[in-house]
């Protein structure tokens, strides 16, 4: 079987490409399954650098055995280019399905990105008062009055430095989250990797666009 990886967003595997003769033909027809990961960036992966995900299996895919890799959205910087094209024998095999369009949508998602400070503190002290909340997610901006997009990135980075904790029912899509107890010392935002990592990730675009 053959794994042809699709940065943000898909994989493709194919089988019958790359093996003997015999085993070809054996196939006439080839399968092709493919992968879809719900929001999974190119640069979600430990491969690329990003020091918070861990990607083993992925990691060991060697992009020189591919006959090609197919880019459905721009990566996120330089970086995730120089990388594809220094692991694959023949950059002309990476095909792009985008167009400016694209380039837009994703300068979107960078400025709403990174909520500011006074996001983080709207949402604690909401949360101070109302202890614990067990809502349908389409309500989530309604009560906070934040970009969803935002309102996740403080959860994940609350719930990160024990501050909250949030689970999702994506049968009934209801979300509760539950303030923990306040810790001795002072919340301190830079000691968050997820944040630190989206800051890198949006100075790495600055770079790049």
């Amino acid at each position: 079987m053959k794994i042809i990886p699709i940065l943000n967003g898909m994989l493709v595997l194919t089988s019958g490409i790359g093996f003997s003769i015999q085993q070809v033909r054996a196939q006439q027809k080839p399968h092709i399954i493919l992968i879809m990961a719900d929001q999974h960036r190119g640069d979600a992966l430990g491969c690329t650098g990003n020091p918070v995900v861990i990607s083993p299996n992925i990691d060991k895919i060697d992009l020189k055995r591919y006959n090609s890799i197919i880019l459905y959205d721009y990566l996120y910087n330089k970086g995730e280019y120089s990388y594809l094209n220094k692991n694959m024998l023949n950059s002309e095999n990476i095909i792009k399905y985008y167009d400016n369009e694209d380039k837009i949508y994703l300068k979107n998602i960078i400025d709403n990105l990174i909520p500011n400070r006074e996001e983080f503190i709207s949402i604690y002290k909401q949360m101070l008062v109302k202890k614990e909340l067990n809502i349908e997610l389409i309500e989530l901006k309604k009560i906070f009055n934040i970009l969803p997009l935002k309102i996740f990135v403080i959860l994940k980075i609350f719930k990160e430095l024990d501050l909250l904790k949030f689970d999702i029912n994506y049968n009934e899509n209801i979300i509760n989250i539950k303030l923990l107890e306040k810790p001795d010392k002072k919340l301190n935002l830079n000691e968050s990797a997820i944040l630190n990592n989206m800051k890198q990730l949006k100075q790495e675009y600055a770079k790049s666009y």
